[in-house]
């Protein structure tokens, strides 16, 4: 018979799940209206698992924080004693906390169990009706009484109403090489795949990501995966033109240090890493407004070797769009046009979430290279004639994520309308004394497929694995020493590398540039008019001259060693169809929006009211101040 409890937490507080966002929580006065009451039983067939499920009239799905973990009306914890009871995530090894806060959530986040862990099993409220509970705990004792198998886990699919629900919850406790044995077998089986899209028929990753990734690697007209041995292979698709919309934002925050977000999810994700690239490397780059640099980035990457561009964009109006299209219509770029719901859309974690976790066909490159469009990876050439060199040379070292040593550059009096690129325009090196911590920043080169996510600096795995995370010197990558202000991170490295390969971040350029990028809309953010713009705070224009003022750098002219044949390479894109003229339109809009700008700023009497140290940056940009202060 099971015996049915509730959860007392150390500070008196029972669990709960909260009706309105279903988080796992503890309340000392429960309300019915806004709290369900936890049930806990001990598995008999498991008798290490706790089994919690919601004391409701309905299934009520419910997670614990931090928010990754998979939303079920059922939750698994290895239990660890009796009268006190410890609740242990079965996977991840963390245990379940209550704070001293009222009505706060649970965690799931300590890494032992002290007092703030311990549960008290109290006898179930007995005007609670236990039918439904009492049918779902029969149901999961049928269920835990047998060992978890493929093929077992193929009948529940086949077989259980809501087989969804049932694997989200037995997640935790399913080994590795399981969820690599459904996934291997959904790339292959049509008609698992179906029953996965069954089971989850809302769930993105079932519905759409994991029969695309099989379809695609289909292509190749082989069904062998990746063993030490194999591994599948597939067709590129060529570049194009795709559009994603405001029904994917959750891609995100959904995966974005690794956790998983479902069943369905953690086997699209360990399918990824079986398929087998044929190319060397790509770029994934995020692009707002930033038409006018386009083919200059391009350009210079193509001369280093870098085989294929995956560059997305949203809400552009400079006229991007245009340019990009060309690009991608020309077989040069695949763009993808991102979509947000302005709400809740964040457009470069989107695109991350979208090109390493749920997009096919960059899988087709070894290497992804995560950087922006006012970034240049740089190269010690005569060490490593192309990109796909160092590559192979990180790759033979154990490799699977390459963190590169981050530099900024001086701004320099050259102007965009020079027609000079940024490799030659600006070519001092800033220091700490001018970035700060900034200086200890990296920029991620991953292993496609044994990355899911990424930051702007930092790619990420999957959780059920690690990545072997190397410098740019092809040592491992050293971040034991926190920055100030950000704490410990692999985003940041413990000391600069400059050799062989950094990556130089042209964040100035030049001060009508500056100028005119802080006018720009933010990519996550909405369209703004000409009418609306408002000049830059002061403190941004400081920022501009304590860098523009500094003194004694030292010069590099490597990036412009490193693509030498970078203005013939520009010179070969305008030669492609509307590609020059679309880019000198580009360019006599930003010329418009400059003086347009200047103009602005100079009848501003809030510009007129600026402190000196701010003042100085009108005189770098030419801009006389006409306003009465």
């Amino acid at each position: 018979m099971i015996r049915f409890t509730h959860l007392l937490s150390a500070h008196r507080s029972i669990l709960c799940v909260g009706r309105r966002d279903g988080i796992l929580c503890a309340s000392q006065q429960p309300n019915p209206e806004e709290h369900a009451l936890l049930l806990a039983w001990r598995s008999t067939a498991r008798p290490d698992l706790i089994v919690l499920i919601a004391a409701d009239e309905k299934s009520l799905p419910f997670s614990v924080l931090p928010q990754n973990r998979v939303k079920t009306t059922t939750m698994l914890f290895r239990g660890v004693g009796e009268h006190r009871l410890a609740m242990m995530h079965p996977f991840s090894g963390r245990f379940l906390t209550a704070t001293p806060v009222a009505d706060a959530p649970l965690v799931n986040s300590a890494e032992h169990a002290r007092s703030w862990e311990f549960f008290e099993p109290i006898m179930a409220d007995r005007r609670v009706d236990f039918s439904r509970a009492t049918q779902a705990a029969e149901r999961w004792e049928q269920v835990l009484s047998a060992p978890l198998t493929a093929a077992r886990l193929k009948a529940l699919l086949a077989g259980e109403p809501d087989a969804g629900d049932l694997l989200n919850a037995l997640l935790p406790i399913l080994s590795t090489a399981l969820i690599d044995a459904i996934a291997e077998a959904a790339l292959t089986d049509d008609a698992l795949s179906a029953m996965i899209a069954h089971a989850f028929p809302t769930d993105v990753w079932a519905r759409d990501a994991l029969p695309a990734l099989a379809a695609w690697q289909r292509k190749s007209g082989g069904t062998s995966l990746a063993r030490a041995d194999s591994a599948p292979v597939a067709e590129p698709t060529g570049s194009t033109v795709r559009n994603i919309g405001p029904e994917l934002d959750d891609l995100g925050r959904v995966g974005l240090t690794g956790g998983y977000s479902s069943f369905a999810h953690g086997c699209n994700l360990r399918a990824r890493r079986l398929i087998k690239p044929r190319r060397k490397i790509a770029m994934l780059a995020t692009a707002r407004n930033e038409g006018i640099y386009l083919l200059e980035w391009i350009a210079y990457h193509r001369c280093l070797g870098v085989e294929g561009f995956y560059i997305y964009s949203n809400d552009n109006d400079d006229g991007s769009d245009d340019l990009l299209r060309a690009l991608a219509e020309a077989g040069v770029i695949t763009w993808i046009d991102n979509r947000l719901d302005r709400t809740t859309g964040h457009a470069q974690f989107k695109a991350y979430g979208h090109a390493l976790g749920f997009m096919p066909d960059i899988l087709d490159f070894e290497w992804t290279l995560v950087i922006d469009l006012d970034e240049l990876f740089v190269l010690d050439r005569g060490t490593f004639p192309t990109i796909g060199d160092y590559c192979d040379w990180q790759s033979d070292r154990g490799a699977e994520s390459v963190s590169i040593s981050w530099a900024f550059l001086k701004s320099e009096e050259i102007p965009l309308r020079s027609g000079l690129p940024l490799s030659h325009r600006n070519q001092r090196l800033l220091t700490e004394r001018q970035m700060g911590e900034g200086v200890r920043l990296v920029k991620s080169m991953s292993r496609t497929n044994r990355v899911c996510h990424s930051e702007a600096h930092v790619a990420f795995t999957d959780e059920r694995s690690a990545l072997a995370r190397f410098n740019g010197a092809g040592r491992e990558h050293s971040w034991h020493t926190g920055a100030r202000g950000f704490g410990h991170s692999p985003k940041f490295a413990d000391a600069v590398i400059e050799r062989p390969a950094m990556v130089y971040h042209y964040i100035y350029k030049s001060a009508d540039e500056w100028l005119w990028k802080n006018a720009r809309n933010p990519g996550g953010h909405a369209i703004t008019s000409n009418t609306e713009i408002k000049p830059m705070d002061p403190a941004r224009a400081k920022s501009f001259m304590t860098q523009y003022e500094a003194t004694d750098l030292q010069i590099t002219r490597r990036a412009a060693l490193c693509a030498p044949g970078q203005v013939d390479e520009i010179k070969a894109l305008k030669r492609l169809p509307r590609i020059a003229e679309i880019d000198e339109r580009l360019r006599q809009r930003y010329a418009e929006k400059l003086a347009m700008l200047k103009t602005l700023y100079g009848n501003s009497e809030i510009v007129a009211a600026w402190p000196e140290e701010a003042k100085r940056f009108l005189d770098v940009a030419k801009i006389q101040s006409t306003a009465a202060v």
